[in-house]
């Protein structure tokens, strides 16, 4: 709020002074810059929105009556991005809320800002299983392979025995037709881990394709 009505003096003033130089005539100056003053306030009480100014405070407080209340019927998605961001950039190291927003981002349609946040989360939490995997997931969904395998191979060095990101590892490198490290993955997968025998019979039907 400070800082907006900082901004607001300042810009006034200089459309004060490119009007007329406060040396020729101090009073004029000054009566001009009243004038531009009342007449800003009052188009923006009629035309603008007051309440903007007092919008970060307002969401807080709404936001925190949604949550003491428990009633996640009233939450508005577009205000928990709203105000998870804002909280964020108090404290990143939250890994709940890095979640909660690349999610709710993706659950909007916000493609572009859910991978911006999901790559966000990783530069405080690089070795978090959950986010490399749904990161993973994202760039699958949305035809970008390579990038998709980058992560999961991070994530397998991790957790070597993370069982769906190994499957979904193979899956990626049957999209690329790269039959050696798909082999080399099911041979991991085969003396270290369990996995359903549909899987398995299915991953070995589309090799059989190659």
């Amino acid at each position: 709020m400070i800082f907006f009505y900082i901004i607001t003096f300042a810009t006034i003033l200089l459309c004060s002074f490119y009007l007329y130089k406060p040396q020729n005539n101090k009073k004029f100056f000054f009566g001009i810059f009243f004038t531009i003053a009342s007449i800003s306030s009052v188009i923006y009480f009629f035309k603008g929105s007051p309440e903007s100014i007092k919008f970060k405070k307002n969401l807080n407080e709404e936001i925190s009556k949604i949550i003491s209340n428990e009633n996640s019927s009233d939450l508005d998605p577009s205000k928990i991005v709203l105000y998870l961001e804002q909280e964020l950039k108090k404290n990143p190291n939250d890994l709940e809320g890095w979640l909660i927003l690349a999610r709710t981002c993706m659950f909007l349609g916000h493609i572009q800002k859910a991978d911006l946040y999901y790559k966000s989360a990783l530069k405080f939490f690089p070795e978090s299983e959950i986010i490399l995997y749904e990161y993973s997931l994202l760039k699958k969904n949305y035809n970008q392979i390579e990038s998709a395998i980058k992560l999961l191979n991070v994530l397998k060095k991790v957790n070597p025995e993370n069982v769906n990101a190994r499957k979904n590892l193979v899956e990626l490198l049957i999209l690329t037709k790269d039959k050696n490290k798909v082999m080399n993955e099911l041979d991991f997968i085969k003396k270290n881990l369990k996995v359903d025998q549909i899987w398995m019979e299915k991953v070995e039907k589309d090799l059989s394709n190659f």
